[in-house]
């Protein structure tokens, strides 16, 4: 700044503490101080101000009137992405396996100030969500479309589990809120489905179950979803329908019990609990039909048809 008297004469005596100035600043903001400095040789004053709070400051000053070439009025704008005031969380607190578990960013300069996500420097950003014994995940960020202000990653794990975050900026620690998620298991998948054999000596899981000629006919079966996640039968959600026909057997149907340890039994209702097979079906196993519905629905969201086999030495009906 440079005072002039009404004739444009230049002012060279005054002090800086004589030059009547105010600063208008923006809602939020403290007082702003400043400093001035007078060049003895051309009569300048400049004004070096010390303002933190993002928006524009006003400077006015009765010496200004009617100046149009004094430019009175000055932007700050947001500092680079700082680990202080930077928070992030996770949007959900459970997620089914395979599908998107959104992390969302707030970032903020070191003075507080918000940082528009289009102007954050995403590569000062680390995040990693990880599951344990499962992998480790890091994630990319955008603008996002739907949390206004936020940068947006997205993950997907196809295995159940909890997951934790792992959030840096500039490789130091930021704040994230309520910092865990869980993915859980997808609806069964029947075509997933296994059941136990015991041959005598062991216990292994199997896609083809095989009986015994002229044994009682009792199965145990365990659920997964599509991803290989095991899937508890006793989940009040689910219903599961089985009927078993073939080799000139009238279809019948079959009783379900969910297990305490999560498995299912299938074996013939009360009033057909002496039902046995008695074929001896190796080339033509029977037909074992499952059906599963979500409770309340008449349509199955899965069903498969699984052979039975009936092992043994003997041929035709006993």
């Amino acid at each position: 700044m440079c005072i002039r008297d009404r004739y444009k004469n230049i002012h060279k005596t005054y002090t800086p503490s004589e030059i009547p100035v105010r600063f208008i600043v923006p809602k939020n903001s403290l007082p702003v101080t400043w400093n001035t400095v007078k060049n003895e040789k051309d009569a300048t004053t400049k004004f070096s101000v010390d303002a933190n709070i993002v928006g524009q400051y006003l400077f006015r000053s009765e010496f200004l009137s009617g100046d149009s070439t004094i430019k009175n009025s000055f932007n700050i704008t947001s500092g680079k992405v700082s680990h202080e005031f930077t928070n992030g969380k996770p949007t959900q607190k459970e997620v089914k396996a395979g599908e998107e578990l959104i992390y969302i960013i707030y970032a903020y300069d070191q003075n507080n100030n918000v940082i528009p996500a289009k102007e954050v420097q995403v590569e000062k950003i680390n995040v990693k969500a990880i599951q344990e014994g499962s992998e480790t995940i890091t994630l990319s960020f955008k603008p996002s479309e739907k949390f206004e202000g936020a940068l947006e990653g997205k993950v997907k794990f196809n295995k159940t589990g909890d997951v934790t975050f792992e959030s840096l900026v500039n490789n130091k620690p930021f704040k994230c809120i309520e910092c865990a998620s869980k993915v859980i298991q997808q609806d069964p998948e029947l075509l997933n489905m296994k059941f136990t054999s015991n041959d005598g000596v062991s216990t292994k899981d199997t896609d083809k179950p095989e009986i015994n000629e002229k044994t009682p006919l009792k199965l145990t079966g365990k659920l997964y979803d599509k991803f290989g996640n095991p899937v508890r039968a006793d989940n009040p959600a689910y219903q599961l329908n089985v009927t078993i026909g073939g080799n000139d057997m009238e279809e019948t149907t079959l009783e379900v019990k969910p297990n305490p340890d999560g498995t299912f039994s299938i074996a013939p209702s009360e009033k057909r609990e002496d039902l046995t097979l008695n074929l001896v079906s190796v080339e033509t196993p029977y037909n074992i039909t499952i059906k599963l519905f979500k409770k309340g629905q008449d349509k199955p969201i899965s069903e498969t048809n699984v052979p039975l086999i009936v092992k043994g030495e003997t041929q035709g009906y006993g």
